[in-house]
């Protein structure tokens, strides 16, 4: 992951001129490097990351994710960097538990890929489907039934399985239902 200094500023709600003696120190260390202009931050090694990502107790990490859910919501990337903004968004909200919002970055992040195979962008809406499995808001129902959808029309190119398209067809017929009783 990419720390940006903007970004962290706004999870540890501190000013971030205040994070520069922290992050050098990190980088002397070997621990961080800065890359750019206006630097942003890599671990060195996906293992430290990783090794700093589990010292974190369950709880943490969840408030975590949310603040850079919040904290990242405020960022506007330029277009071309829509898709993985969302993306990012949606790992975010997902680890923070907030299936629902997860699902709107993911729809919107699988909406948005244009140069990438069929295979790809279905896999992305079967991540919306996934994150509102189990989901029973009222929300979730339109996004669900248009994931369905979106999967069901770039399956066939992937070899969707015509019991596969009967479930999804299903599913999202019931929730057309409920929309419209609701509506």
């Amino acid at each position: 992951q990419r720390l940006e200094p903007q970004v962290l500023a706004s999870v540890l709600e501190q000013p971030p001129e205040s994070l520069a003696p922290s992050l050098a120190r990190l980088c002397a260390l070997g621990i961080l490097v800065a890359r750019g202009q206006s630097p942003v931050y890599d671990f060195v090694h996906p293992l430290q990351q990783e090794v700093a990502y589990a010292s974190q107790l369950r709880s943490r990490r969840r408030d975590l994710h949310a603040r850079v859910a919040r904290a990242l919501e405020h960022v506007r990337p330029p277009p071309a960097r829509r898709a993985e903004h969302a993306w990012r968004l949606a790992h975010h909200h997902e680890q923070a538990g907030q299936r629902l919002q997860a699902a709107h970055y993911a729809a919107e992040a699988a909406s948005a890929l244009t140069y990438v195979s069929a295979q790809e962008i279905s896999q992305r809406w079967s991540k919306v489907l996934e994150l509102l499995e189990d989901e029973h808001d009222a929300q979730a129902r339109p996004l669900r039934a248009l994931a369905a959808g979106r999967v069901v029309y770039l399956g066939w190119r992937g070899g969707i399985s015509p019991d596969a398209v009967d479930r999804l067809i299903a599913r999202a017929l019931d929730d057309a239902r409920q929309i419209d009783a609701l509506g």
